[in-house]
């Protein structure tokens, strides 16, 4: 959780919900954490591995990468919570080291659902700003008034999974 002081490994950061011009609803976290902008990269960008950390996700496999290393990759991406089970495929741009962005398609549940992840440099060695927009709109009425409510925990919880992932490939954070 982020907190306002600093200190080994201790993160700083906010997050706000808004509603976007087309009704989704749209996330925006920001975040100090004590990996390099290269650490966090590959763990975001490793698509293929999300089943295993990443909290509600059933089912993460990548389907085709463009060739010549374009940055750009097609994958099917699975979703449950509860009775909720959704399968859809995303198409992934990367730019190491700075950014991933999905942007879901043939999805039933969500009419949108993108993500942007953007790295940067921390002003202390091995540290980065990690920049996370989110924008979804659910295809039911129903969920979109349910999803108001929990959708800063849930984004909290995915960025929590992805810094407790670099915790596990790469050790203790730096000092923030």
């Amino acid at each position: 959780s982020p907190s306002a002081g600093g200190g080994p490994g201790v993160a700083r950061g906010f997050g706000a919900v808004a509603f976007g011009d087309d009704g989704a609803q749209t996330y925006t976290e920001r975040k100090l954490l004590g990996y390099s902008p290269d650490e966090i990269f590959q763990v975001v960008s490793r698509v293929e591995d999300y089943h295993e950390f990443v909290p509600w996700c059933t089912h993460s496999v990548v389907k085709g990468r463009e060739p010549g290393g374009a940055g750009r990759l097609r994958a099917e991406l699975g979703v449950g919570f509860q009775i909720f089970e959704e399968r859809y495929t995303s198409l992934v741009t990367v730019r190491r080291p700075s950014l991933v962005k999905s942007e879901a398609g043939d999805s039933e549940m969500f009419e949108r659902l993108d993500c942007e992840w953007r790295f940067r440099p921390g002003e202390r060695p091995g540290t980065s700003w990690l920049e996370f927009d989110l924008a979804f709109c659910f295809a039911s009425p129903l969920h979109r008034r349910v999803a108001g409510l929990f959708v800063q925990e849930v984004v909290k919880k995915m960025v929590s999974a992805f810094e407790g992932r670099c915790r596990e490939l790469y050790g203790r954070p730096a000092p923030c």
